[in-house]
């Protein structure tokens, strides 16, 4: 449906039914389902062409920035969790704090730690000993002007003692050979 570079058509609900009945009931369904809502406004009706042509994807957007950056964002993202295993079972730990919007996710393993960090705030924050111990590397950075991020460049390797700047709405994943 185009999320992969952030498609701006909406996807509608659409169909091409031959039965009128068919019709006005899927129309009739569709305005109990939004009124169950509380909308106001006038759904598209799902019979109407219009519809259907409103929810063509616009392919053409997937080799233009800021799409194109999101689409080879999205493949990055699938080729790190496949070289990390990211859908085995693992030990995690996991801490929040809402003041800052912080998330943090710890992956223990073995052979290879991961630290996930994710900023949900709107701001930048300054994150002092936020590392266990050890020597990080950076993996991902999705502040990263690859990304069309602010492009302030995170440090390639960081330890335990160092302050973690991390932009607004970001997050980055870094990796420590060996477990605990």
């Amino acid at each position: 449906m185009g999320e992969e570079y952030g498609e701006q058509s909406p996807f509608l609900y659409f169909t091409s039914h031959g039965d009128k009945d068919l019709v006005e009931a899927v129309r009739r369904g569709r305005r109990e389902e939004f009124s169950d809502f509380g909308w106001n406004n006038e759904i598209p009706d799902p019979q109407d062409e219009t519809t259907f042509a409103n929810s063509r994807l616009q392919r053409h957007l997937r080799d233009t920035d800021p799409h194109r950056a999101l689409r080879i964002f999205y493949q990055e993202l699938i080729r790190f969790r496949r070289a990390n295993h990211l859908g085995v079972d693992a030990e995690l730990e996991i801490t929040e704090s809402e003041n800052p919007r912080i998330l943090t996710v710890f992956r223990n393993a073995l052979r290879r730690s991961l630290l996930m960090i994710f900023n949900f705030g709107t701001s930048a924050v300054e994150l002092p000993s936020a590392v266990p111990t050890g020597h990080w590397i950076t993996e991902l950075d999705s502040a990263d002007s690859r990304w069309l991020g602010p492009g302030d460049r995170f440090p390639r390797a960081i330890g335990a003692s160092d302050t973690i700047q991390l932009p607004g709405q970001s997050f980055v994943v870094l990796s420590r050979e060996g477990g605990n």
